[in-house]
């Protein structure tokens, strides 16, 4: 396996380096005396600040030996360490830091250990048990946290699953409730090489936590940072991106589905309803109208049935895909959503407007995941059309 894949690096692009530092030295008080960067790559982030702020003292950690030559060559003012920093810091001694930049490796299955189970707790409230797995930026945002000062700054890039993720809810509550957000930034497009994960960067503060709202922000393709405005952080605990904030707000008609339609999920697998031999709709031929009717309705499964809107539950590059279905009563598999609208001329506008560049994007953009786009149901209920 490519060594960059296996240990989740994917670095920092130069143009989202500068603008990144650019950011984080702007809500300093003052240009920093001492920085750090854990996991620290070829060194883009830190390399930056060293043009923008050249008497910063800067330390650098990595695991991968060749990167920390490559940073000590790169810069002999480096103070590089070799060494994995999941792991206790003490090789940092008393030092602390006014700055933290960070680029954490794309790990989603880091081992719990006595260690990381006490950081996690201490610093963001979650409880996870030893021998369980967690996500690598978890881990790092806790680390940071120990060794930046009292009212210093972490600048972070996190991926889109952390920020909007269902399955990132409890972390996004525990950072909401002990440390002060002065932004969250979306950058447009997909920035890194090797993914098309969409990311983000949080500025943290080690402060008090905000009392009420925070700053949704868009780094966009031409590199100029677009305000969307102050959101209350109780709606930030379901998701921090910009496009969905902007998508919500912006269309005038502000109707939701859920208050025109019934929305449920197939039941069964793809692979289920194979092995079952019978005619069943999916993503890969949603576009299809089979003849050929279910001849057994079963309790606690989903069909859709002529008039109805199918749409793709699930998929990086089809997800929002949807169709009017025009055949016979069918069951649907588990990556589809049925869609049962009250009134056909609601149902019409609906399709009009998921089917226009400006819905597309609205419907896309409650989307959530990173290796695999996916809708959830409530955020599909949530839908303003």
């Amino acid at each position: 396996m490519n060594k960059k894949i296996a240990l989740g690096q994917f670095y920092t692009p130069l143009t989202l380096s500068k603008e990144m530092v650019k950011l984080a030295l702007e809500l300093l008080d003052s240009d920093p005396s001492e920085a750090i960067e854990l996991a620290a790559g070829e060194g883009n982030l830190i390399a930056e600040l060293r043009k923008q702020v050249p008497f910063c003292k800067i330390s650098a950690v990595d695991l991968d030996l060749e990167n920390t030559k490559l940073l000590k060559k790169h810069d002999t003012e480096f103070k590089v360490y070799n060494a994995d920093a999941l792991m206790p810091l003490n090789f940092l001694g008393e030092e602390k830091f006014i700055l933290g930049l960070g680029n954490p490796p794309f790990l989603s299955n880091i081992l719990v250990d006595k260690f990381i189970q006490e950081i996690l707790s201490k610093y963001l409230n979650l409880d996870f048990k030893v021998g369980s797995t967690v996500r690598a930026e978890y881990v790092f945002i806790c680390q940071y946290l120990s060794i930046i000062k009292n009212n210093g700054l972490l600048a972070i890039i996190l991926p889109e699953s952390i920020i909007s993720g269902s399955r990132s809810k409890k972390f996004r509550e525990g950072l909401l409730e002990n440390w002060r957000i002065e932004k969250i930034l979306e950058i447009q497009g997909n920035p890194f090489e090797q993914t098309e994960a969409k990311t983000h960067i949080l500025f943290i503060r080690k402060a008090i936590p905000n009392k009420s709202n925070i700053s949704i922000q868009r780094l966009n393709f031409l590199n100029k940072v677009e305000v969307l405005g102050d959101i209350n952080i109780e709606l930030l605990e379901e998701r921090m991106d910009f496009s969905f904030f902007i998508n919500s707000m912006n269309y005038s008609k502000q109707r939701k589905l859920s208050d025109f339609a019934e929305i449920s999920r197939g039941k069964r697998s793809h692979k289920e309803l194979k092995e079952l031999n019978q005619p069943y709709l999916h993503t890969t031929n949603l576009d299809s109208n089979p003849n050929e009717a279910v001849q057994k309705i079963e309790n606690n499964i989903t069909y859709t049935t002529r008039g109805d809107v199918v749409m793709c539950r699930v998929g990086t590059r089809i997800v929002g895909k949807s169709i009017e279905y025009m055949g016979e009563r069918i069951e649907i598999s588990d990556c589809l959503y049925n869609i049962k609208f009250k009134e056909n001329v609601i149902k019409k506008e609906f399709m009009d407007y998921i089917n226009s560049p400006s819905g597309l994007a609205s419907l896309k953009a409650i989307a959530k995941g990173v290796c695999s786009r996916y809708i959830t149901k409530k955020d599909l209920e949530n839908f303003l059309f």
